[in-house]
């Protein structure tokens, strides 16, 4: 699937939360979140937008704050 801008949830560096439809049953019409290196790969697939913000935030912090 070509990830478009409004799939992309969270950019972060070279990290980013994509959402995308689940591909396994009984929920086809829900979305999972992949956290990917950009233009890489896969590293993480999460149930939840906030589970997968708590991966980015623990594997690349944000500056600042």
């Amino acid at each position: 699937m070509a990830v478009t801008q409004d799939n992309v949830m969270l950019e972060r560096g070279l990290l980013r939360v994509v959402a995308r439809p689940c591909e396994e049953v009984p929920s086809p019409t829900d979305l999972t979140y992949d956290v990917e290196i950009v233009g890489q790969e896969v590293l993480q697939t999460f149930p939840s937008f906030d589970e997968a913000r708590q991966f980015v935030d623990m594997v690349a912090p944000a500056q600042g704050a």
